[in-house]
């Protein structure tokens, strides 16, 4: 029973309403500012390979996927499409997903970085109509979809056999690219987050009116992890962040596919040049993120990614040279759009959609080609040198990332930018004035 777009009426239309309710108090600690002057339009804004046009937006559809037993050259054009922080809890995110055209024959395929809906019916709903539009679609959930009053490990458990239900990928799969011998693979990566993550100095002289993390982010009240003599997990240590890395072993070694581990896969991938698209919802590098003086909130970095995730991202590619490495990983969460390729060659994405209420506000700092209508363009068969290289779009304008395009990162630099400054100027005197 998949909701229609907007309510769903009654005790769980309340419940969806509490959920957003209870988000916006950690929401606001994800917003940075639009302060930064607006990029200059590069050549990916002008045409070209960093556009996506609207012949793009059109050609969403159900097909018959790509087998991954038959490995013959084949002539079918390849694109794989990438988006995360769907909200679909939002009747306008439920509106932007039911927007996507249905239309038949493509060979399409959708990564969906997390954080769909904390719903299971509105999780499921959204998957759905994603596998209506898609041939193929990739999921791996974030902090918001095991948001559970009981047990966010059971509610893992649900999400993996309802994606197993929905015919929807949790785990790597490959694809043969037309007219060539070569493959395409996609490896989903299951992550969560630890405070240890954060390496950068923090902002001591807000000590006193920051909130801790653990006060600050909804996921330490809505997620509910084992605790006793057996087993504990904690996003404050690392034990979370080691249980979630650990599962993406115990996955592909259960699954039936022909990976016999992630270490046979590691070593596939590293013994060829094949492309290759990672994603997780959480970020792999701490780099991924704005420094402390922009944030609003400048404990996230201790909420945000893992250091885990990271060595598994690197491992993937880790013994092919920087010409070969055709590495692009998707990642999500902090709602900032993303494009840089950093030092250890692999080019990080985010194309989050983020709330309505954020698109908004500050469009500005999470614009990417063509995301206010359809997920974005990452790679396209039909692309013989595109700038990214051998199907993959060239580097897309977003403003963060551009900023650090021109700007080095100085995380010891801990003076505020005036926006940020200003909001906790005004806390401290309320706080000295209570």
């Amino acid at each position: 029973m998949a909701p229609t777009s907007g309510a769903q009426g009654g005790a769980s239309q309340r419940r969806v309403s509490a959920s957003m309710s209870a988000r916006t108090s950690s929401s606001d600690a994800l917003l940075a500012s639009d302060a930064l002057p607006a990029p200059p339009r590069s050549r990916a804004c002008q045409g070209g390979v960093g556009t996506v046009d609207s012949a793009v937006v059109g050609s969403h559809a159900a097909a018959a996927s790509a087998s991954e037993a038959d490995e013959s050259i084949t002539a079918r054009r390849l694109r794989v499409f990438a988006i995360s922080d769907v909200h679909s809890d939002f009747s306008e995110n439920m509106a932007w997903v039911d927007a996507l055209p249905l239309e038949e024959n493509t060979t399409d395929v959708l990564i969906v970085a997390g954080d769909v809906s904390d719903h299971a019916l509105t999780l499921q709903g959204t998957l759905k109509r994603f596998r209506a539009r898609f041939s193929d679609v990739f999921f791996t959930p974030g902090n918001h979809d095991l948001w559970d009053e009981k047990s966010s490990i059971e509610k893992l458990q649900r999400v993996r056999d309802m994606c197993r239900e929905c015919d929807i990928h949790t785990l790597p799969k490959w694809f043969a690219l037309p007219n060539t011998s070569r493959r395409l693979f996609v490896v989903p990566i299951l992550s969560w987050y630890h405070a240890s993550f954060d390496t950068e100095p923090d902002i001591d002289h807000l000590a006193s009116v920051l909130p801790r993390v653990q006060n600050a982010m909804t996921d330490f009240r809505a997620c509910q992890w084992p605790s006793g003599e057996q087993r504990e997990l904690n996003a404050l240590d690392e034990s979370l962040a080691t249980y979630f890395d650990a599962l993406n072993d115990a996955w592909i070694r259960d699954d039936d596919s022909h990976y016999e581990s992630w270490t046979a896969l590691e070593d596939m991938l590293n013994g060829s040049d094949d492309p290759l698209i990672s994603f997780s919802h959480f970020l792999p590098r701490i780099e991924l993120i704005p420094e402390k003086r922009f944030l609003f909130y400048p404990h996230l970095p201790k909420a945000v990614g893992s250091t885990f995730l990271g060595d598994r991202v690197v491992r993937l590619t880790s013994k092919r040279s920087s010409a070969e490495k055709r590495h692009v990983h998707v990642f999500g969460h902090t709602h900032f759009a993303w494009d840089s390729t950093l030092d250890d060659s692999i080019r990080y994405v985010q194309s989050a959609l983020c709330y309505p209420s954020e698109r908004k506000q500050r469009w500005g700092s999470i614009a990417m080609p063509r995301l206010e209508h359809a997920p974005v363009l990452l790679f396209d068969s039909d692309l013989k040198d595109g700038g990214g290289g051998g199907g993959f779009v060239g580097e897309m304008p977003a403003r963060w990332s551009e900023h650090y395009r021109r700007t080095r990162r100085d995380p010891s630099n801990l003076e505020l930018a005036p926006y940020v400054s200003a909001m906790w100027e005004r806390r401290k005197q309320r706080h000295e004035q209570q």
